[in-house]
This record gives C-alpha cells, sequence and structure tokens, in this order.
C-alpha cells in the first residue's frame, strides 16, 4: 500500500508491507523519476527480509514497483548507483539464500525496473553479512565495502573489499579478518582506480572500543596503499576518545582540493550524549575544521547510510534525527517523537540555510536513512515514519521531496548550530574550544565570577586550549573575540 501527499512544493510518500517493517534506504533521479530502494523485515527480523524497487513520477505518485528475488531469500538492498550513462541503475545490498549462505547481490535495471542482469558474490566462512554503501568507479566496475562475522559469538570482524566488473564478474577481492570490530561505511574513489574507505574501527587496534575512526585507502586490485586514524575535532594530536572524535557513520565526501568533509557521530550514551558533526580533513588526515550542530535532545544521530550529499553548485546537506533513542530496548522501537535537521553549509562550512522535519505536531519518529541532492536543487530524505499512536511500533516506508526555497535562514529555532563547541565541560586540567564554520583568527579570554582574567588562548585554525589546572573549582566564563576586538560569544563554564 502506497500513499503520496503533496504539500506546495513538497510531496511526501509513504510506502506499507502489512506485517512488515519496511525503510527506504536509498534514492536516485532517472529520467524525470525518482527511484527508491525499501527493506521489509517481520518484527523478529527473521526468517525472511524482503526488498522492493519502487518508480515515482517527478510528484511522488506510485507508478512502479518491482519486488527482487523470492521468499527463499533474506535480502536487503542498502544503495542504488546510477550508470554514468543515466540509463540504468544497480541495486546493491546483502543476500542470504535457502541455504544460509551469505552474499552480495547486484540487480541491474533501467528506468522500467526491468531485469537486466543480476549476480550475485559469496562472502565465504561467514555467519552473516553487511553492508551500507558500494561505489561506481569511473571505469564503470562496482566496488563493495562490506563486513560479516566469522562465528554467532564474534562481532563484526570481517573486512571484505569486491570489485566487479559492470556484468557482475569478479575482478579483485581483500579480506581482512581482524580480532575486533571493524566495519566499512562508506567508499569513495578519490582518484581513477584508488578508493578511500571509512570505517568504524582500525585493523587490530584493541583501543577501537574507546571511540576510533579509521580511512584507508585502496588500488585497483584492493590492495592496501595506506590511510590513516581519526583525529580528535579539536586539532589535537591526542588519542581520539568519543566525545571528541568523530568515530562512527563516517560518510565522505571528497573536495576539488583534494580535502575530505566526513558526516557522522561523536560522544557517547553517558551524557553529555551522542552529536553529529562534520569534520573537515587535509588528504592525509590532519584536522582542519569542523560544524558541530547540537539540538535540544540528550542524543542525536546523523542519516544512517548517507548524512552528506552535495549539490549541484557545490554547496553540502547535512541532515540528522534529533531525539534520538538508542535503547533499550533497541533503536528500533522509539517511544517518543523526534525532529530531522538539515543544514545546507558552503565547502568552508558556513551555515547557509537550514530545516526542520518536526514531528512532535504529529506524534512520529522518522527514522533517516539518507539525505540526497537532486537535480532541481532540492533534496530527498528517505527512510521510515513510525506512528507513536499505534499499539505497537511499525515501520511504514517514507520519503519527503523538499524544494530549493524550502531552507531557511535567520531562525534560532531551526539553526542549532552553537558558534563554539566547549569541552571537556565541567573540565579538570584543560579546556578546548573548536569555533564552528571556516577557521578563523581569535582569541579566548577567560574570568572568573568577579570578573578578572584568569586566563587566554589564541585560535589556531579554529582551535584554541587553555590550561586550567592551577584554578579552584567553581563557575567561570569565557569570551571570544576575533582580530578587530569584536565579540564572537562568550559562556560559562565549570571548574571541577
Amino acid at each position: 500500500m502506497a500513499a503520496s501527499v503533496t504539500m506546495g512544493q513538497v510531496w511526501s510518500f509513504q510506502f506499507d508491507v502489512p506485517d512488515r517493517l519496511t525503510r527506504a534506504t536509498d534514492a536516485i533521479e532517472l529520467e524525470g523519476n525518482y527511484i527508491l530502494s525499501t527493506s521489509s523485515y517481520n518484527v523478529e527480523l527473521e526468517p525472511t527480509g524482503t526488498t522492493q524497487l519502487l518508480k515515482l513520477d517527478g510528484d511522488g505518485a506510485l507508478l512502479q514497483a518491482r519486488r527482487l528475488w523470492n521468499n527463499s531469500y533474506s535480502t536487503g538492498i542498502r544503495t542504488l548507483l546510477k550508470k554514468p550513462d543515466g540509463l540504468g541503475f544497480y541495486a546493491v545490498g546483502e543476500l542470504k539464500d535457502s541455504t544460509d549462505a551469505c552474499k552480495y547481490q547486484v540487480y541491474l535495471s533501467n528506468s522500467e525496473l526491468d531485469a537486466l542482469d543480476s549476480s550475485t558474490v559469496g562472502m565465504p566462512n561467514v555467519v552473516s553479512a553487511y553492508m551500507d554503501n558500494a561505489c561506481l568507479s569511473q571505469s564503470g566496475d562496482i566496488v563493495i565495502a562490506g563486513s560479516g562475522k566469522s562465528s554467532e559469538e564474534s562481532v563484526f570482524d570481517v573486512f571484505q573489499l569486491i570489485r566487479l566488473g559492470p556484468n557482475g564478474d569478479s575482478i579483485a577481492s581483500n579480506r581482512m579478518q581482524n580480532g575486533y570490530f571493524f566495519v566499512p561505511r562508506h567508499i569513495v574513489e578519490l582518484h581513477p582506480d584508488t578508493f578511500l574507505v571509512s570505517s568504524y574501527g582500525a585493523p587490530a587496534l584493541p583501543e577501537f572500543a574507546n571511540g576510533t575512526s579509521s580511512y584507508l585507502q585502496f588500488g585497483p586490485s584492493l590492495g592496501l596503499l595506506g590511510g590513516f586514524m581519526g583525529v580528535a575535532y579539536d586539532g589535537s594530536n591526542d588519542f581520539p576518545w568519543f566525545p571528541n572524535s568523530l568515530w562512527d557513520q563516517a560518510f565522505v565526501e571528497p573536495l576539488p582540493s583534494g580535502n575530505l568533509l566526513v558526516g557522522g557521530r561523536a560522544g557517547a550514551l553517558d551524557p553529555p550524549g551522542m552529536h553529529c558533526l562534520i569534520q573537515k580533513l587535509s588528504p592525509t588526515g590532519e584536522h582542519i575544521s569542523a560544524f558541530t550542530p547540537r539540538s535540544e535532545f540528550p542524543h542525536d544521530f546523523p542519516a544512517l547510510y548517507g548524512n552528506l550529499s552535495r549539490t549541484a553548485n557545490g554547496n553540502i546537506l547535512f541532515a540528522f534525527m534529533a531525539n534520538f533513542q538508542p535503547g533499550p530496548p533497541t533503536p528500533f522501537a522509539p517511544t517518543e517523537p523526534n525532529r530531522l535537521h538539515i543544514y545546507k553549509l558552503d565547502t568552508s562550512l558556513n551555515v547557509i540555510c537550514a530545516n526542520v522535519v518536526d514531528g512532535f505536531p504529529e506524534n512520529a519518529f522518522y527514522w533517516l536513512d539518507r539525505i540526497k541532492a537532486t537535480d532541481d536543487g532540492g533534496y530527498l530524505l528517505v527512510g521510515s515514519r513510525i506512528d507513536l499512536d499505534q499499539p505497537e511500533v511499525h515501520f511504514e516506508g517514507w520519503a519527503r521531496k523538499f524544494s530549493s526555497e524550502d531552507c531557511f535562514t535567520g531562525s534560532e529555532e531551526q539553526i542549532s548550530s552553537r558558534p563554539v563547541e566547549v569541552y571537556p565541560n565541567p573540565a579538570i586540567n584543560e579546556i578546548s574550544f573548536t569555533l564552528n564554520g571556516p577557521s578563523q583568527q581569535a582569541l579566548v579570554q577567560l574570568y572568573n565570577v568577579q570578573g578578572i582574567a584568569v586566563g587566554k588562548s589564541e585560535f589556531s585554525s579554529g582551535q584554541a586550549t587553555a590550561n586550567v589546572s592551577q584554578l579552584a573549582s567553581g563557575i567561570y566564563l569565557y569570551r571570544i573575540t576575533d582580530r578587530s576586538g569584536k565579540l564572537v560569544t562568550s559562556g560559562r563554564w565549570l571548574k571541577q
């Protein structure tokens, strides 16, 4: 069952499979229409998951639906890759066949959803296979970045890269066994046949549990060329811990300069909670600047499979879920409404405008899987809508189209990015400051509550750190000014 509602220049589409939890996982534009991939599961996620491709017209009306594979397979499509000639696309995801063999599936289709070709590639000696993303190389090959569990008792400890030709023929692969959690989140082609994979965890690094990400480069045969660990977003050389590191859901957008924008999450379940950010890195992994929006809720979470998208004019879209509820028992059983925050930024991380999808008036929770820029300057959000008035949690596949005008400026409620991120707060020995947006020259001055100066530090690359170990416990103030002496922001912090 499908429904489409048009609201001015915005349409909203919902797709329901009775007795199933359904999510829209990706979307592309093709010949004036929109193609969505959906994956559906029963509440126990067993025995089979089903996948459908949906074609919507420009107003969000359902034109066609096609189910992939059959009841003896458990399937999930994660990403859609548009062919360079614009005449078709690949749907890529996981598959478990009737013998419980784990595979990745590639389904080639045209704009009519015809099955032009399909293939599977096995992942031997694993009990479960998973992927977030794949990429299409300039040569037309498909490169899958996936992970697996070597046993029911293990975490996702198998890292697998697979390169397939346009017809699904296997060209190269690289399998890395790791003793710890090691999950690729995104893969991009930096240069012809040079691929960058962002991952949660790192090879043979037991400290990953404290929050790490890794960025590894691979050559045309998928041999490892090198890479770097994630770095703290205060620009320091300290090992990146949870509150101060982009450590998961790392989605990469390469810039023409060679720098990288990475959207993802930081923080932890402990206060002050999880939050989202974009980090700008040099080609070799040095921190340049950061954008760190925060909602008023304890936890924010980025769009699961794709939180960044590049617009036609080179700007950046970034989206996350505010009032994310990690559980218990599971993030897939929310008990309160949420909001979706969408930002449009330039590549220097200046906010151009923002938008909010508010689930509170309708008592709904919106699960967000991706944000995708559209050719008309607008964007699509895809995921699920959960009606919290229903007695049981039920996910309906959901997509909403926004126009280029659906972006607002000057509203504190809609643009919730703080001018500066202050951490740790409370502080014991050091306190750090990260300015949002482009790096700038600035000075932070520290005062006690009587207004007496007790310290200062100059910003470098948008970062400043002050030693406060000699200060007495209590409440202090900070004041940040630019090079002309104009106030940028001020606030309070606590010394323990």
